[in-house]
């Protein structure tokens, strides 16, 4: 009878034991977690812009139109207190039928560079099976030219990482709905059959109202300062990444 008690005992452990190591072996959360990530101060940071603009070679061709030269100036300006995409200023270049205008701003959108250090915990959360988006105010244009992998291999490491065909950025049509506007979210998710409450989406920003907008249609706002106020931030949330 002891024997037979024992056998037991021994069955039930190695029942418990497999469920255990099943659950641990498989990422339950990992496959229902989305990243939707802002790209400016984020993961690139502006690199010889100004250069750029005064070393382009058809700069006065670009800026020869008085009225053309007024809206880029206003632009710029407000540029300062709150986000233009690029769309916005190559849509002018159409406007007064201006190639060279378009090329200079392309040139200036161009100049950047990926900030390595978030660009470290992006590939650590890749390589654990996280999926990742681009959620971003770069104008399609800058965008579908960046992500070219001929043509800008050096932003390769950096890009290769995301779901290109599901990430977000702003088209001349949608401008008037970019980030801070919780529509520009509201488009995301339906744009890839999302829904926050079946769907972890974990978005990452430097600015605070952009944060609050996705916090509003059901994200998780994280609101970026450095790379290791982000690694805390991640860990603490449940999120598999070292320290």
């Amino acid at each position: 009878m002891k024997e037979i008690l024992m056998i037991k005992r021994i069955y039930i452990l190695l029942a418990l034991s497999l469920s255990t190591v099943s659950v641990a072996t498989i990422p339950s959360q990992k496959k229902d977690v989305i990243f939707l990530w802002d790209l400016h101060h984020v993961l690139l940071k502006p690199k010889g812009r100004i250069r750029a603009l005064k070393h382009y070679p058809h700069k006065k061709k670009a800026l020869r139109n008085t009225n053309l030269r007024r809206k880029f100036l206003k632009y710029s300006l407000v540029s300062r207190f709150k986000e233009v995409s690029s769309e916005k200023f190559l849509e002018l270049g159409d406007r007064y039928n201006n190639p060279y205008f378009k090329e200079m701003i392309l040139t200036a959108s161009l100049a950047q560079e990926p900030m390595e250090k978030t660009v470290d915990i992006l590939e650590e959360l890749k390589e654990k099976g996280y999926t990742h988006h681009v959620g971003s105010n770069m104008g399609i244009t800058t965008f579908n030219t960046i992500t070219d992998a001929q043509k800008y291999p050096q932003f390769v490491p950096l890009f290769k990482n995301f779901d290109l065909d599901k990430s977000h950025v702003v088209t001349r049509k949608t401008d008037q709905f970019k980030k801070p506007n919780p529509k520009y979210f509201e488009h995301y998710l339906e744009k890839n059959n999302l829904d926050p409450e079946t769907t972890r989406i974990i978005f990452i920003d430097d600015r605070r109202k952009n944060i609050q907008a996705a916090n509003s249609v059901g994200l998780e706002g994280v609101r970026f300062k450095n790379a290791t106020q982000l690694r805390r931030d991640l860990a603490d949330m449940g999120i598999d990444i070292s320290r």
